[in-house]
Formats: C-alpha cells, sequence, structure tokens
C-alpha cells in the first residue's frame, strides 16, 4: 500500500481534475513547462512535520502536518493578463480544495496556509506561477504495528469495605 502522503497527493490530483479547473493536472515535483500546454496544475508535497506531543501517545500515533503545493502555470503575453489568469484559477483550486477539506477521508483536515507569485520571462515564454500552499493535517501509526484484537479481560476496582476497617487500625 501507497504511504498515506502519497495517496493523499492523489487525491487532491483526482479533486482538481474532477473540478475540471484545467485539462492539465499533473502530480510532480518539477514540472517540464515548456512542454506542457498551459495553463496547468502540479501538485507536490513541499514538507512535513510530525507534532512533538506525538511522542508521548501509546500506541504511537504520529499527528503530520504536511505542507502540500498546488502550483498554477500559466502562459501570457502581459505580465497583468498572467496575474488575472492566475487568481482566476487560485480561486478555483481553492474552492475545489475546500469543498473536500478531509480529501476523501485521507486527511483530517486541510487549509490554505499561503500563496506565492512570481512571473518568469523565460525567453520564449513569459510564464506565471502561483503556488497555493495548504496544511494537511493526517495520523499515521508504525507500518509494522499489529494490535492483537481484546479478546477478554479481568478488571477489579474498588475499596472494599473490610480493607477500610483493617486500615484504620494500624
Amino acid at each position: 500500500m501507497a504511504h498515506q502522503r502519497q495517496q493523499i497527493r492523489e487525491a487532491v490530483v483526482a479533486l482538481l481534475k474532477a473540478a475540471s479547473i484545467t485539462t492539465e493536472v499533473h502530480e510532480t515535483r518539477t514540472p517540464p513547462v515548456r512542454r506542457l500546454r498551459l495553463p496547468t496544475l502540479n501538485v507536490a508535497s513541499l514538507e512535513e512535520s510530525v507534532d512533538e506531543a506525538s511522542a508521548s501517545s501509546a500506541p504511537r500515533e504520529l499527528r503530520r502536518e504536511l505542507d502540500l503545493a498546488v502550483e498554477i502555470y500559466v502562459e501570457a503575453t502581459a505580465t497583468s493578463a498572467a496575474d488575472d489568469l492566475m487568481d482566476t484559477l487560485a480561486e478555483r483550486v481553492e474552492i475545489a480544495m475546500s469543498a473536500d477539506e478531509t480529501l476523501g477521508g485521507k486527511a483530517s483536515d486541510s487549509i490554505l496556509t499561503s500563496t506565492e507569485i512570481e512571473i518568469h520571462d523565460t525567453g520564449d515564454k513569459l510564464i506565471g506561477c502561483a503556488r497555493l500552499t495548504f496544511t494537511v493535517t493526517y495520523f499515521t501509526y508504525p507500518a509494522d504495528l499489529v494490535l492483537p484484537d481484546l479478546q477478554t479481560a479481568h478488571v477489579e476496582h474498588g475499596v472494599l469495605a473490610s480493607d477500610l476497617i483493617t486500615g484504620l487500625d494500624t
């Protein structure tokens, strides 16, 4: 089975494809922008942290926060046109992502945490890139953790009245 981080990326790609924002949606870290039809969306994992409180859980449950990027690439003849198109597509991505914050049950939450916008002059094309970073929270257990089913338990609790009486005599 694929790591949950990969399942999250795949869920985001499926969500964005279903939203019909653009026909080009990819799960990749380094897009070959010159060969792609623009506009295009790329989904990639940036970094992940594990909550320190996870160390005190038993069995060990890791609360992870993944920074996941949805990058929007557009081509334009003018900077203002690229900005307008990136803003329009960014809004559509935000709407699609907010429609399913648990990403089909793969995460416990996801929220937009930052947006970066740049224009690159690649020589033959003016390329705009908007990176929307979402923080995705999810939980995992160690891969080798197998807990046996609880069959029966014998539990006693409470204080017997005879213990209280003899405890007072000493």
